[in-house]
């Protein structure tokens, strides 16, 4: 009979161990899941150099690609010209003209009536070309463009001509100060392109999907390539209402995925989400589907890459 009472309270210790061992844990299943940053073309042009592919690691500010900006270029060099035009003509008009003012200003406009001469001569063999679907329309544009741009400049060069034969009004001053902080905008802004032409990872990872390939013509916002950040992956949860109250930040994980069936990640709660929300659709059973839950995101630190987003994972959470 002491030997029965003996065995009795060892089950009955074994087994109050065994519960409070199951009330300190809460087991779950989610989907790996990653940090993904996309990367958007801001400029339109054709991929000149393509500097990475797939699977291929990269840091932060590392040059992805380049797109070709020979046209921007030659962009560039006429803004400038137009931000030295707009400069002469400002001095004219701030300081007062004189005859050799005017001999200036006078071969300023003969320049400007040169440039655009030139600009339609483009244009118009711009135009030719694109009824043969020679060119691009964005060539033709930018033909276009440079033509519309050439006719402001050589009007301007013309009224200011007229202007500086006149005395300067202090309206006057305004306008070719105006005018002169347009064609600096105008520059930078031409600038501003040129360096966006080069690409750059906004963020250290894996290059995870390529959308585009060299010689491509790519416009604004079109999708470069994805970055994915492996080295650290999370894992949402979701837990009971009754579970909610035992799950704390910084609480630490087992983390397992039937792939590697021996290994044990750890994983660590870095955000327990304060809304309620009905099981998502990926538990199967109809019955898990109607509770309403809590997330809980688990950090798992991965650096040999084992985990990939997507990936079905099981979560035991330990609790205090």
């Amino acid at each position: 009979m002491k030997y029965i009472n003996i065995v009795i309270l060892i089950c009955f210790l074994l087994y109050g161990c065994s519960k409070k061992e199951e009330t300190d844990t809460i087991s779950s299943t989610g989907t790996i899941e990653s940090v993904n940053v996309t990367v958007s073309s801001k400029v339109a042009g054709q991929i000149s150099e393509l500097n990475f592919k797939e699977g291929d690691k990269v840091k932060e500010g590392d040059l992805l690609l380049t797109i070709n900006h020979d046209l921007l270029d030659i962009q560039l060099r006429q803004a400038q010209a137009g931000v030295d035009l707009a400069q002469a003509q400002y001095n004219l008009v701030k300081n007062g003209a004189t005859k050799n003012d005017i001999r200036i200003q006078s071969d300023l406009v003969e320049q400007a009536r040169i440039n655009l001469d030139a600009a339609k001569t483009e244009r118009d063999r711009a135009e030719n070309l694109y009824r043969e679907n020679t060119i691009t329309k964005q060539q033709y544009d930018n033909a276009v463009s440079r033509y519309d741009l050439s006719a402001s400049q050589y009007q301007t060069a013309k009224d200011n001509l007229t202007k500086i034969k006149n005395i300067a009004r202090p309206e006057d001053i305004e306008s070719a100060r105006a005018n002169l902080n347009k064609a600096i905008s105008a520059y930078d802004m031409l600038k501003q392109n040129i360096a966006d032409c080069s690409v750059y990872a906004p963020a250290s990872g894996i290059i995870s999907k390529k959308f585009i390939e060299k010689g491509e013509i790519v416009n604004p916002q079109s999708s470069l390539l994805k970055i994915s950040n492996l080295e650290t992956v999370n894992l949402i949860i979701y837990v009971s209402e009754m579970e909610l109250g035992k799950v704390k930040l910084n609480e630490t994980a087992d983390v397992t995925v039937d792939s590697y069936k021996d290994k044990v990640y750890k994983g660590k709660v870095i955000f327990i989400s304060p809304d309620a929300e009905f099981t998502p659709k990926n538990i199967q059973t109809k019955d898990e589907r109607t509770k309403l839950v809590f997330g809980v995101k688990l950090e798992i630190q991965n650096p040999q890459f084992d985990l990939k987003p997507g990936m079905p994972a099981d979560a035991k959470l330990y609790t205090k």
